[in-house]
């Protein structure tokens, strides 16, 4: 029987006052979905909403990208450097960098909001069901942590746009080795 069904009881007592009263009006409360409908709900919403939201900044960010080669002609190539310094200063200004790097975080974010919707309605469904899927997505969210978090305490060798972007947050924490993500690009 499905979560959204109305439960055989609430069912029976329907069709039990409709055969029992002949015009007259009984009133009663709509049926309310369960808790664990509502939740897994929520979490696949927030996840499209979040997926939609990588999807649009990536798509400002590519027009973005080609303002910045937009209309500068090679006929004049001192007016084309200071053009193309001018917009690169601007990028820098506003942080494109760091609204490049939210894209993946936000695409994470969904998938781990789908994964958690999933297994919260496989766990309704059948508990062992919902361990055979819950724990491999426990094991990757874990993984995918400690891959985003462990460059920003320790000097390893790879880094994640993540990472990058959540840099500024490491940075009161008296473990932290200083680590310039720039000078670690530029080496690559």
């Amino acid at each position: 029987m499905s979560d959204l069904d109305e439960d055989t009881g609430t069912k029976l007592l329907r069709i039990l006052v409709e055969q029992s009263t002949v015009g007259q009006a009984i009133n009663l409360p709509p049926p309310s979905p369960p808790p664990s409908i509502v939740t897994v709900s929520a979490l696949w919403f927030l996840s499209i909403m979040s997926s939609l939201a990588a999807t649009t900044w990536a798509m400002l960010c590519l027009e973005w990208c080609a303002f910045l080669t937009e209309g500068i002609q090679a006929e004049d190539y001192e007016g084309m450097a200071e053009k193309r310094q001018r917009r690169f200063e601007a990028v820098k200004r506003w942080r494109m960098h760091l609204v490049v790097a939210s894209i993946p975080f936000f695409l994470h974010i969904s998938l781990f909001l789908f994964l958690a919707g999933l297994w919260s309605r496989l766990w309704d469904v059948n508990r062992q069901l919902g361990l055979i899927v819950g724990i491999p997505t426990l094991i990757i969210a874990s993984s995918y942590l400690i891959a985003t978090l462990l460059p920003m305490f320790t000097e390893a060798p790879f880094f994640t746009s993540v990472t990058e972007m959540t840099q500024p947050l490491a940075d009161p924490c008296p473990t932290h080795l200083p680590m310039d993500f720039k000078v670690l690009r530029e080496d690559i």
